[in-house]
């Protein structure tokens, strides 16, 4: 063999080695994504820093929102269908969606808005730096650089299949007095490895760039929202939302004209003059509802009619977005405010607050237990033995709280009503029953008196419950916590 050949062949198994290993894993990530609903994340900026840098890879998998917990990262859209992707602070489950409140590690606070999802990409793990590397590879260059690497392998094998038969021709003469051949030939076993090499090689060669494009990453933002200029990235940065706490009343007020007023900034360095959505309402028919500049501020005034009797004692809840003047697509969070209409023409409205009460659990909790064991938890987390749950509430209003309790054995889905009935809908128990509250070392309590051997009953009472607490103060601000425990 002459040294050209020992050349050709040795950078055609590189070319065939590298196409093989490119190929091949471009396909792997293609199967992986289409069959397991693996998706490769590349982060564009970094506020996720320590744990996950910009232009790492990551490698995520697409959950159901039940399985969402606290301190997983999670990849979702935002309102504006941009990818953000951040660690979870908390998660509220009702039903099959789960309302997420998101932050970056390198954040300082928390996303201004909350992502409400029935499923999202959870990251399992992340590469350092791959995720340029795959951009490339899936990008117009990456796949045309492909497209070279099949050419040129290509030519080299016909170089090589010419060179080959021209040796087989060289071999079929030999001495004509002893019959020896006159070149060396390769041993079957080897002939047979090269040539399956080469057709593997070939065949992820050929694929690379179509599964390139197959497999294309998802770009994703780590976006920053701490109060910075934005340099780079314009769609990394979020709109603020108006703020939902400068509620004023006009004043004087007439016994056929009152209102409020609504105030926020115009403008928001480093974004464009602001404008606004038309704002919605509800339980009132405004006589005003407008949305005007006066110098630095936004002011929504929304009258009323108070001599209406439909007008009378309303608790109102008004909504509008931002957004930088000129790109009305780049929206900001909703912004709700609340106010409560008078009961008479000659009583003025009262501005209200948006913030939802805070329910926590004390007994059950999502920890296993025997029946028994169950019971003396209560008992002993409650204070009482005459109560089958109770928690706590933080709210600056007053405050009703009401339940559901479900129960699932052996497949079988009963609802607490005063007793264990089956009239489960779909498998939810949608009846909320009414649960008692009372102040208590200086927290106020929810809790629910029944008799725990009927509810967690000695016999039978082995299965799945699922708890659901419903919280609504006098501004009918809600929230609804879910606790899910199992006894045996």
């Amino acid at each position: 063999m002459s040294r050209d050949d020992s050349r050709v062949r040795a950078l055609r198994e590189v070319l065939l080695t590298v196409g093989a290993a490119l190929g091949t894993t471009c396909i792997a990530v293609a199967l992986a994504s289409t069959f397991f609903g693996v998706t490769p994340l590349v982060f564009r900026s970094g506020s996720m820093a320590p744990a996950v840098q910009t232009g790492d890879l990551g490698i995520a998998h697409h959950v159901p929102a039940g399985e969402l917990r606290a301190g997983d990262i999670v990849s979702v859209d935002n309102s504006r269908g941009v990818r953000v992707t951040h660690r979870v602070v908390s998660s509220k489950l009702i039903g099959n969606s789960a309302t997420l409140v998101l932050k970056g590690d390198a954040n300082e606070t928390a996303d201004i808005e909350p992502y409400v999802v029935t499923s999202a990409d959870r990251l399992m793990f992340s590469i350092p730096k791959a995720g340029y590397v795959v951009t490339f590879m899936s990008g117009p260059i990456g796949i045309f650089f492909g497209g070279l690497l099949v050419g040129a392998v290509i030519l080299l094998l016909l170089n090589s299949r010419s060179r080959r038969n021209g040796d087989a021709a060289d071999d079929s003469t030999g001495d004509p007095t002893t019959g020896a051949r006159g070149g060396r030939r390769k041993a079957p076993g080897r002939r047979r490895a090269e040539r399956t090499t080469t057709v593997v090689g070939m065949a992820a060669v050929l694929t690379l760039p179509l599964a390139g494009l197959a497999a294309g990453p998802v770009g994703t933002l780590a976006a920053w929202n701490d109060p910075v200029p934005v340099t780079s990235a314009a769609d990394a940065y979020t709109v603020p939302a108006p703020n939902g706490d400068t509620c004023t009343l006009i004043t004087p007020g007439t016994n056929s004209v009152r209102g409020v007023k609504l105030t926020w900034p115009a403008t928001v360095a480093p974004l464009p003059p602001l404008s606004y959505t038309t704002p919605t309402f509800t339980n009132i028919t405004p006589v005003t509802n407008a949305v005007a500049t006066s110098g630095t501020e936004q002011v929504l005034t929304q009258t009323y009619n108070p001599g209406t009797v439909a007008n009378q004692n309303k608790i109102v809840t008004v909504t509008d977005r931002a957004f930088p003047t000129g790109v009305a697509a780049w929206l900001s969070p909703i912004t709700s405010w609340k106010y409560r209409t008078g009961g008479t023409s000659a009583t003025q409205p009262v501005c209200g607050e948006v913030d939802p009460p805070t329910v926590a659990f004390v007994g059950p909790d999502s920890t296993s237990r025997t029946v028994a064991a169950e019971k003396t938890f209560i008992t002993s987390a409650c204070t009482t033995n005459t109560v089958i749950a109770c928690g706590t509430y933080l709210d600056a209003n007053t405050v009703t709280v009401d339940y559901t309790l479900r129960r699932v054995v052996s497949g079988v889905t009963r609802c607490w009503a005063g007793s264990w009935t089956n009239s489960a809908v779909g498998g939810a128990c949608t009846a909320f029953q009414a649960a008692a509250t009372a102040p208590s070392g200086g927290q106020t309590t929810w809790y629910e008196t029944a008799s725990q051997s009927t509810v967690y009953a000695a016999s039978g009472g082995a299965g799945v419950y699922t708890l659901t607490v419903r919280a609504t103060d006098s501004w009918a601000n809600v929230t609804t916590q879910v606790l899910t425990f199992t006894l045996t």
